[in-house]
């Protein structure tokens, strides 16, 4: 299912954050993830 939204969604539009990448560094990549939103 992801390598359907990888070719249809534009460069930057989407993230991608590994399950064990988002526990191992949970606040930083919700930081990340807030970011690329344009949230704070």
């Amino acid at each position: 299912m992801i390598t359907h939204w990888r070719r249809v969604l534009h460069a930057g539009v989407m993230i991608e954050i590994e399950h064990e990448e988002l526990v191992d560094a949970c606040e930083a990549n919700v930081r990340r993830m807030l970011a690329h939103c344009g949230l704070e």
